[in-house]
């Protein structure tokens, strides 16, 4: 009996190891899991360069679709040959004779007074008897100039006055640079991506000067601080236009990572540069703060957008949405993601195709089937998840795991967030707004490529001296690239920069290219009340919205986003107060007056230390989002209608 109960406690003691061994198995694996998915990302997958591509995977290829042409030359093309020079650009003649009438020239190569005789008969040529054929040769040279300035002191002999001559700013020095070489300078590092170095090295083999590159490396901080107004002023213009793009991206300046932050419409380019990616400096921006609900932003899925701080409509990138429904496949094999990958990209094909025809919404019937899919697959999916993540939690238990907070298996957790994103209406609304409104970009592509600049200059150079130098160079980028934008050459906006007479926003005529408010445009967002009502309203086909990874957690309703208060003027850090009142509430509006001058500075934000913007800042990752209603045509649930019917930006 006695040996019978040890082997009886001995078995349970195996047993209850077992299960523990078990438990610990289940947490290993889950854990390879995720390691396994980071290693599978690819540029497919995630935003990160092709470069950083594992070893031994191939490198993703751009997903082109194929022509069936031949490479080259289409039949029936018109040939493009380089033309001819008009006349007022030729600025020298070189005459060619036939060699046998070579030696009957002077000494300069031109026809004697006693013209050209026939060297075979002795005849007299005449002008008529020749035809003149002429082939011009384009060419480009470089040559330093050194003009030296004399400045005249004139003494009166009689009374004794003396008369100074006027220095410009320009000439305080004895000797200096001129503007074409700050020009070329600027044009090197900014557009050219060329390495401080190798600009010297330039300047040295092709106009022969010996410049420091101490003075190189200034040349782009003093273009920021002559267009540093102008950047300024750009601020102001943005709640003007329809669509608005934002994005930020990571650079190094001193050996830090720091934020560099891109806002572009289709005429406006700024740049900003800061320490610390957050709301405050968003707020500190002064751009999503003033925007209404007339304004619309494209943006990647990131919750800081949904802050109670701003008004504006919502646009996600879909192309984020695509990576995160490639990963599933890759990583999870899921058959959902796949299907819904393929048809969401057959409907950008089928919007750019119509959109290249002047059409600018999809058929309903396109928009109602796709609708009945996602709301198929977020009803079973979403189910079948949960249930796998319930099971795993009661096993766990069962294996005695007592831990207060179990991780369910990346499998399930993965696919529950982005269907939970996609169960949310204002995330629906956002993400597929292009449906209904071609206007508004599928894709937030055009900002990611306005940092290539940035990129290119970490790749050549390294990084920044410090932020302030950052800040120099966002400056100086966006008059670049807003003058562009505009039809103003670089070159001639770098070398009125530094002749003194910058090109300013007036001079761009920036608010007559603006579709608001001088066009006018409609409300796009339903009154408090109402998406207040329909964001409480069930949702067919939504599960419960809880914030990762805790599936069992109820989410609260989405809120609208409250009326702004005013800021006092001694406590607040961003920029001066509006005199163009933000509207309190999103209520219809009529069509605002014209505005001939620029606005003199957008609305005034919050306080950064106000307990509105610091106790919450940022609502729950994939349940929260504040004040937009869904698209009835986009979403399945009950929300009012919100468009935009604003001209193309």
């Amino acid at each position: 009996q006695k040996e019978i109960r040890r082997l009886t406690n001995e078995c349970d003691r195996l047993k209850q190891e077992r299960d523990t061994i078990a438990a610990q198995l289940d947490e290993v694996q889950n854990e390879l899991a995720k390691k396994d998915a980071a290693l599978n990302n690819d540029g497919t997958t995630s935003g990160i360069s092709s470069r950083k591509t594992p070893i031994g995977k191939d490198k993703p290829k751009p997903r082109k679709n194929k022509s069936k042409r031949s490479k080259g030359g289409q039949p029936g093309h018109t040939k493009s040959a380089l033309a001819q020079a008009v006349d007022e650009a030729v600025t020298d003649h070189k005459m060619h004779y036939p060699e046998a009438f070579v030696s009957q020239l002077d000494e300069d190569g031109n026809i004697p007074p006693g013209g050209l005789f026939c060297p075979k008969c002795g005849n007299s040529i005449s002008p008529e008897d020749m035809f003149d054929r002429t082939k011009d040769l384009i060419d480009i040279e470089t040559t330093t100039v050194v003009t030296r300035n004399h400045f005249i002191t004139i003494t009166c002999p009689s009374c004794g006055t003396v008369f100074w001559c006027h220095i410009p700013r320009g000439l305080a020095m004895d000797a200096q640079y001129g503007e074409n070489i700050k020009v070329f300078v600027c044009l090197m590092l900014n557009l050219g991506f060329v390495s401080i170095n190798r600009v010297q090295a330039l300047i040295k083999q092709l106009f022969k000067l010996k410049v420091s590159q101490g003075w190189i490396a200034k040349m782009n901080t003093v273009l920021g601080d002559l267009t540093e107004e102008f950047s300024t002023k750009l601020k102001f213009l943005f709640r003007c236009f329809t669509i608005i793009q934002w994005d930020d991206t990571v650079v190094f300046a001193n050996g830090k990572q720091i934020t560099y932050r891109a806002y572009i419409t289709q005429f406006l380019s700024l740049f900003v540069a800061r320490e610390k990616k957050d709301l405050a400096g968003l707020i500190d921006d002064g751009i999503l703060t003033s925007l209404t609900v007339l304004n619309r932003v494209v943006h990647d899925h990131n919750t800081i957008n949904y802050n109670e701080e701003f008004l504006f409509l919502h646009a996600e990138c879909c192309q984020h949405l695509l990576r995160d429904l490639e990963k599933l496949v890759v990583n999870y094999n899921c058959a959902w993601s796949n299907g819904l990958s393929a048809h969401l990209s057959s409907l950008i094909n089928e919007r750019n195709t119509r959109f290249e025809k002047g059409e600018m919404t999809l058929p309903e019937p396109l928009i109602a089937e796709f609708n009945q899919k996602l709301d198929e697959i977020l009803a079973s999916q979403s189910s079948l998840a949960e249930s796998k993540i319930r099971e795993h939690e009661q096993r766990q238990r069962e294996l005695g795991n007592t831990s207060s907070r179990i991780f369910p298996p990346e499998k399930w957790q993965a696919q529950l967030r982005i269907l939970r994103r996609l169960s949310n209406p204002v995330y629906r609304e956002a993400y597929f707004a292009w449906m209904k409104d071609f206007h508004i970009p599928v894709t937030n592509n055009a900002t990611e490529r306005s940092f290539r600049n940035e990129k290119t200059h970490m790749n050549v150079s390294g990084q920044f001296d410090s932020v302030k130098t950052a800040s120099k160079h966002a400056s100086a980028m966006s008059y670049i690239k807003t003058c562009e934008k505009n039809g103003v050459d670089p070159r001639e906006s770098i070398a009125r920069a530094f002749s003194g007479n910058p090109v300013t926003p007036e001079e761009l005529d920036l608010m007559d290219k603006a579709d608001l408010p001088a066009a006018g445009h409609p409300p796009a967002q339903a009154p408090k009340a109402e998406a207040a009502k329909a964001a409480s309203a069930p949702k067919a086909g939504a599960t419960k919205a809880t914030p990762a990874p805790k599936p069992a957690q109820e989410a609260p309703s989405v809120k609208t986003a409250p009326a702004p208060a005013p800021a006092p003027a001694s406590t607040t850090k961003g920029p001066a107060a509006d005199p163009v009142a933000k509207p309190s509430d999103p209520q219809p509006q009529t069509d605002p007056q014209p505005q001939p001058a620029l606005p003199s500075a957008p609305a005034a934000p919050k306080s950064p230390a106000s307990p509105q913007s610091t106790s919450n800042p940022v609502k729950s990752p994939e349940t929260q989002p504040p004040q937009t209603g869904a698209d009835p045509g986009l979403s399945s649930g009950s929300a009012p209608e919100t468009k935009n019917s604003g001209p193309p930006s």
